[in-house]
């Protein structure tokens, strides 16, 4: 159970089919971030200072992981939610992930509690 109730209007975006333009248009326009680990995450450069990032993983990324130092830079609160995969035969980067529903609902309290 949560403290508050969490009241969002959510987009799903496939910013691959957007113009450039139309991503920075509409990434300064988003109140929160939530998505997957990887280029599409590149997402939050454009959005506003502050404007809170949750990434959806697969493992603890290390290294490979640039999205938490620019988050921080650009004063974004920011939480990852660790996901397992669904089928351990395929590379995990080719692989289906799941994450806890009630795990992102906790990391979106988190960063908007950030705010």
């Amino acid at each position: 159970e949560f403290g508050r109730v969490i009241t969002a209007i959510v987009q799903e975006v496939d910013a691959g089919k957007l113009s450039l333009q139309e991503q920075i248009t509409l990434a300064a326009e988003t109140s929160v971030i939530v998505g997957c680990f990887g280029a599409g995450m590149n997402f939050h450069l454009f959005a506003g200072e502050g404007v809170p990032v949750v990434q959806l993983q697969l493992e603890e990324r290390g290294r490979m992981n640039i999205h938490p130092p620019i988050a921080k830079a650009l004063k974004q609160p920011f939480r990852a939610v660790v996901g397992e995969v669904k089928d351990r035969n395929v590379d995990p980067l080719k692989s289906d992930f799941e994450v806890d529903p009630a795990a992102v609902l906790q990391a979106l309290e988190g960063v908007l509690d950030r705010r």
